[in-house]
């Protein structure tokens, strides 16, 4: 008997071992929607620049066309208690926002006579804090733990590529307490536009570049954006809690891609993924190469604060090539010590930066050569 109870102890601590390591589940009881679209017509649709995108199938690529492309993509959390890591936090896990997810990127339907039918929005059926892959409860948060509550602040965090094929990268970030049912509402009754504009990821600023010797160059950028609906930012929560978002909480991270000398630089579709082979949308799965990689390792959580210059040295002594600077814009609101929010495509590209053994420390200066004076005026005259 006594052994039969060591096992059964035993049990208990490995299942209780094993339930705290496991991910965390949805946990809400009620849907608690994430929507931008309610009842009696009160809606906000969603629209990345470029569109309407027509239908194409090529290379699984908008296969119903709309007014985002199908590299759309999203998640959202809980303020104060979100973390980026599946499992971890207060947030949408892997309930990842595109396609038919939790927000529908609508569908091409050109027809003036019937204004947003085709329009992409949140979708209210579908985007919710019960839905499974949803890590906790946004109910955990706010003023009562216990109970939904109007301290909660709901942000959600939307990108997308470019549907014409060009280098440009694009957000919107929103925040929002829950309303009287304790949904969290992006629509005009709740101080939100219709349209909700994605905007560009603002591109890092260049503002200097020097020669390191023998061959290295030194670059200082800085990222600046506005904080406002024409800059992406639609927060509706309180001035702390909107703060801890963006402009104080949120921040950038730059990243480089290196191309040999003279190489277009690269347009694909999925050109702006950070990291294709684990976030790329696509079933036909990642068409770039040459990766882009963070110059900025070793950051804090948030990544570089907005608006403060970035100082860094490229190492390149080994061959001839040219870079392109991206900006992955980062968001806060998380728990303590998780990491930021941050988009997982980044901006347009800076200007190239040459960088290469063929490219060294420009010489110097020559002196310009001696004038040749008139004969007789070559030496001094002596004095009288």
């Amino acid at each position: 008997m006594r052994k039969v109870l060591s096992i059964a102890v035993g049990l208990i601590l490995v299942m209780g071992l094993a339930a705290s390591l496991a991910p965390a589940e949805a946990s809400c009881t009620a849907a608690r929607l994430v929507t931008s679209v309610a009842a009696g017509g009160d809606a906000s649709y969603i629209f990345t620049p470029g569109n309407p995108f027509t239908p194409s199938f090529a290379a699984g690529l908008r296969p119903y066309g709309g007014t985002m492309s199908y590299y759309a993509n999203g998640e959202f959390w809980a303020v104060g208690a979100g973390n980026p890591v599946v499992g971890l936090g207060v947030d949408s896990g892997s309930f990842k926002g595109g396609g038919s997810n939790w927000f529908n990127v609508g569908f091409y339907y050109n027809d003036p006579n019937y204004p947003n039918f085709g329009d992409a929005f949140l979708c209210p059926s579908c985007g919710h804090w019960a839905s499974s892959g949803v890590d906790g409860c946004a109910t955990s948060t706010g003023t009562d733990a216990n109970l939904p509550d109007s301290g909660e602040c709901n942000a959600v965090l939307l990108q997308d590529a470019d549907g014409t094929a060009t280098d440009r990268a694009f957000f919107a970030v929103l925040a929002n307490e829950p309303d009287a049912g304790f949904d969290f509402l992006y629509t005009p009754a709740k101080g939100f536009p219709n349209p909700l504009n994605l905007v560009p990821i603002p591109k890092p600023t260049i503002v200097t570049t020097s020669r390191v010797a023998p061959d290295d160059v030194q670059v200082t950028v800085n990222v600046c954006p506005p904080f406002n609906p024409s800059g992406g930012y639609y927060l509706s929560c309180t001035p702390a809690q909107n703060s801890a978002i963006g402009n104080v909480g949120g921040g950038y991270r730059v990243y480089v891609r290196r191309l040999g000398r003279d190489l277009p630089k690269p347009v694909q579709w999925d050109s702006r993924w950070i990291n294709p082979l684990l976030d790329h949308p696509s079933p036909a799965g990642p068409i770039g190469s040459a990766a882009w990689t963070e110059v900025t390792p070793s950051v804090s959580p948030v990544g570089h604060p907005l608006c403060q210059p970035f100082t860094f040295t490229f190492n390149c002594n080994a061959s001839n090539e040219d870079l392109y600077l991206g900006t992955a814009l980062t968001f806060g609101g998380v728990a303590p010590g998780a990491l930021n929010y941050q988009t997982k495509i980044v901006s347009e590209n800076t200007t190239k930066i040459h960088c290469g053994t063929n490219l060294a420390e420009p010489k110097p200066l020559e002196r310009p050569g001696r004038q040749i004076k008139p004969a007789g005026e070559d030496r001094p005259k002596p004095r009288r």
